[in-house]
This record gives structure tokens, sequence and C-alpha cells, in this order.
């Protein structure tokens, strides 16, 4: 079974993109990097770390694309063309495409494990996995979990359902062909999502330019988020939450990675 994975990539994941890849290179025979020429709320990115990156992975693919307006007002649309123009050099490449973010980092050897002894990649054609998710310190590990990454049978997707509002999670609307928190055979959970695991200045670049920016005061709260330390408690700067944006529960383990 030939995979190909697409990686959506900015400057503000950088410190995740080598463990992002080298976690995936055992399984994948394409791997593609794609990403705009700008920040999606119109901001210059800085392109050197990704242009030195290309120096030491000259076989990955890397494709970017021009700015547009309409990304300032709907940063989805920016995302998705990351996936569809990833999918486009991938669709007569591989059988299987994988779509992950730059922070969301795979156990290698629990997916390989799944690719060989699992069912689940024969029986559906599209496929999300639960996944540990974090919050400030790659220490931080939610009790919750959430879902992150997509998998696909690459004949099962076309470049207008890559370009919907759902994002990657639009396909799995079908139960029939679609399947969420995937586990390992053991029930293991092969995926690690460090969402906020990230410094003032470069969560509120994150608020700033991403799909959710208008769902609240992002700014405002991250603000008060760093004005206090975290130790995974309820704290009355939030009015008895944990944090601001899921209030989840914590507890503190040993790093999957190191940053």
């Amino acid at each position: 079974m030939k995979i190909g994975t697409v990686i959506n990539y900015c400057v503000n994941d950088h410190k995740f993109l080598n463990y992002c890849v080298e976690k995936i290179k055992p399984f994948c025979n394409d791997i593609v990097i794609s990403y705009c020429s700008k920040m999606f709320n119109g901001k210059e990115q800085d392109l050197s770390k990704i242009n030195k990156f290309k120096e030491k992975y000259n076989e990955i693919e890397y494709i970017e694309f021009p700015y547009e307006n309409s990304y300032s007002s709907n940063p989805r649309l920016g995302h998705n063309r990351c996936r569809l123009y990833g999918y486009q050099f991938l669709k007569n490449k591989v059988e299987k495409i994988l779509f992950l973010d730059v922070d969301e980092i795979i156990d290698t050897d629990l997916f390989i494990d799944w690719i060989n002894n699992s069912e689940d990649h024969k029986k559906y054609k599209h496929m999300n996995f639960k996944c540990y998710w974090y919050y400030r310190e790659p220490y931080w590990q939610a009790l919750q979990h959430e879902f992150c990454g997509s998998f696909h049978d690459i004949n099962f997707i076309d470049d207008n359902s890559c370009l919907t509002g759902g994002e990657r999670w639009f396909w799995f609307s079908d139960e029939k062909y679609g399947k969420k928190y995937v586990t390992s055979p053991e029930n293991k959970i092969m995926f690690h999502h460090y969402s906020w695991v990230r410094t003032k200045e470069e969560m509120i670049q994150k608020v700033t330019s991403w799909g959710h920016k208008n769902d609240k005061n992002w700014t405002k709260e991250i603000e008060t988020c760093f004005a206090v330390g975290f130790e995974g408690k309820p704290r009355k700067e939030f009015n008895g939450r944990t944090e601001t944006v899921h209030n989840y529960d914590y507890i503190k383990v040993k790093p999957f990675i190191e940053i």
C-alpha cells in the first residue's frame, strides 16, 4: 500500500516540522509540504526556515502558493488550498493520503502496527485518529481526548471535497465509509496534537490567522493566560477554568517530543 502525506505548514509551527516529518518517513512513499507565501492574515511569512529545511530534506515535494486577500477573512480557504495542492500532486502516485498539520505528531511504531494488523484502512475510506492534546508545554497532557489527522482512500476524494467549509472533517459525515477516533489494534492512541504548545507570541500569531479567529477575543484571553503560571489546575483568573480553550483536565507526563 502506497501512502502519501500532505503537511500544512506555516513558520509559526516550524519547531514541530522535523518531528512531524521524521515520524512519517518510515511508512510514507511521498511527502508534500504545502504552504502559502504569506500568513493567512496577510502578514509576511519568514520563509528562510523552510528554505533551510529543504536543503536537509530535498526528497520532499514543496508546494508554495501565492497569498490571496480572501484568506484574511476566510483562513479555512487557505488551509484547504494547502491540502488541495498536495492532493493534486499525489493523486496519481499513492493509494492512501494522510493529511496532517505540522503540530500533529505520529507514534510511528503504533501507526505501522495499525497499517499491518488492522482492517480499518481496508473497510473505511475516510478515517481520523484519536489523539492526546497538549497545552502550553509538551508535558501538559489533557485527560480528555480529541481527534486529529485524517487518512483517506485517494480515489474517494476530489478537488471539490478538498475545498469545503468543514475542511478535513467533511468526509466523516458518511458513517458507511468513515470512522472517527481510530486507535491502534491494542486500542492505543497513535497521535499527539501540540495545538497550544506555544509561547505567548506564537499563540497570538496562531489565533490571528487560523480558521477559528472570529470565534472569540482570543488575544485578550491569551494575555490573561500568560499573566499567571499554568499548573494544569483550575485558576481564579479564568473563573475556575483550567484554561480558556476547552477547560480540560491535565496531567504532567513524560514528553513524547522535546521542544
